[in-house]
């Protein structure tokens, strides 16, 4: 397997002093996998894809990333592994208001010290892949809430990640610009990115290929997913041939 958690735990609970929020979980995903971590509020999905982001270091156990100990690492060396081969997409769009799409898509190159035309060249294609090829020069008030989530997930791809991670990426939107946001995280997925999103919802949940559900910080049980595209799976299709011909 290329992810593997063997025995994790992290976090404490402060009503129940001691008790982990993560509680001894072990998980393994396979390489250009699509995985929903399924639960309730509290169920330590977000604590567990911050882990899987190399953001927090567990307390105990071990992280695997394509046979290397992720949890052994320094910060500075998690810090280059999830700026080169990690993608994060929050619930809320973390952007940088004083910025334009364009700018806040960069960014993350720019920590990366690549050069100006190359990161300019990479937004504006992962940006025009996105749908918002003509929103470049607005600033996120100016966006509605579903396009400052496209950008979002714009700044998390734009490095071309390994592992995308998703937490609860359709709060707050309505069914149709959720099912919209789901369309394009998958389509990342068929371009050959491993994705893990994390969801209440068991309906968003059914998209993947595999499933797990947590509850009290723990994994309790695999469930049967059943792979599908929605509304844009063409958008899926094109992106695919657009890779094979480069």
């Amino acid at each position: 397997m290329w992810v593997v958690l063997e025995s994790v735990s992290a976090g404490s609970r402060v009503e129940r002093a001691g008790e982990p929020l993560l509680r001894d979980v072990s998980l393994s995903i396979a390489r250009g996998e699509y995985l929903a971590v399924l639960g309730p509020s509290g169920a330590g999905k977000s604590l567990l894809l911050e882990v899987l982001c190399a953001l927090r270091r567990p307390d105990a156990g071990r992280y695997w990333l394509e046979g290397r100990r992720i949890d052994r690492l320094r910060e500075e060396a998690r810090d280059r592994l999830r700026g080169r081969r990690i993608g994060f997409l929050a619930a809320t769009p973390l952007l940088v208001p004083e910025l334009t799409v364009l700018d806040n898509v960069e960014l993350p190159l720019l920590y990366r010290r690549v050069e100006a035309p190359e990161r300019r060249a990479r937004a504006v294609g992962i940006l025009g892949e996105l749908g918002l090829g003509t929103r470049l020069r607005l600033r996120p008030r100016e966006l509605s809430p579903a396009e400052r989530q496209r950008v979002a997930l714009a700044r998390a791809c734009v490095g071309g990640p390994d592992l995308l991670l998703a937490d609860d990426p359709t709060r707050g939107l309505d069914g149709r610009s959720g099912d919209e946001i789901m369309d394009l995280l998958e389509s990342r997925s068929a371009l050959g990115a491993t994705l893990v999103v994390a969801t209440q919802d068991p309906a968003r949940g059914r998209r993947a290929r595999r499933m797990v559900q947590m509850r009290d910080g723990s994994v309790v049980r695999e469930l049967a997913g059943g792979l599908r595209f929605g509304a844009r799976g063409a958008l899926a299709g094109r992106l695919r041939g657009r890779a094979r011909r480069r």
